[in-house]
């Protein structure tokens, strides 16, 4: 695992920001860290540890992320990278989940919100623990703004 979990879509047709309740999302400042920072994480994962089954609805929880340094203690013996983020709880039942790999890790910033990370790997404590319980780590879309700018060849991110 390196850190570097991206991917972009291409879309054939535009999406018409006035007829949907979509809106684009904010790329990061470059050299932000946003640490110690509310975020928001997305997905589809499991909701129960029980059935193994993904959500049908979109869920999401607000979860703070964490800095390098006590992440490096939560996955003792893995090196946590300038090109990874960390966000969640040790000791409560809310954060990523099974199923969340590829989701946003949102946080607000004025009146938009901002993508600072790609859910990308959990500890093994994730998978012993009903609820999803370690902090998980993302990819830290900073780090690959130049590769994301230069694929999507537009550099246009949201309105602010």
């Amino acid at each position: 695992i390196d850190g570097y979990d991206v991917a972009l879509i291409e879309l054939w047709n535009p999406i018409n920001f006035k007829l949907s309740e979509a809106r684009p999302v904010c790329l990061p400042t470059a050299g932000s860290y946003y640490d110690q920072v509310e975020a928001t994480v997305v997905g589809w994962g499991i909701t129960s540890w029980f059935s193994y089954l993904p959500s049908h609805v979109l869920m999401e929880v607000d979860i703070p992320t964490i800095t390098n340094e006590k992440c490096d203690k939560i996955y003792s013996g893995f090196k946590i990278k300038d090109n990874m983020i960390c966000a969640g709880y040790d000791d409560r039942g809310t954060g990523g989940c099974l199923g969340d790999s590829g989701g946003p890790l949102l946080t607000k910033e004025d009146e938009h919100y901002t993508q600072i990370g790609i859910l990308s790997f959990a500890t093994d404590r994730m998978f012993s623990n009903p609820g999803c319980r370690a902090a998980t780590g993302y990819t830290r879309v900073n780090s690959v703004l130049d590769w994301i700018e230069e694929t999507s060849k537009s550099g246009k991110t949201c309105q602010s």
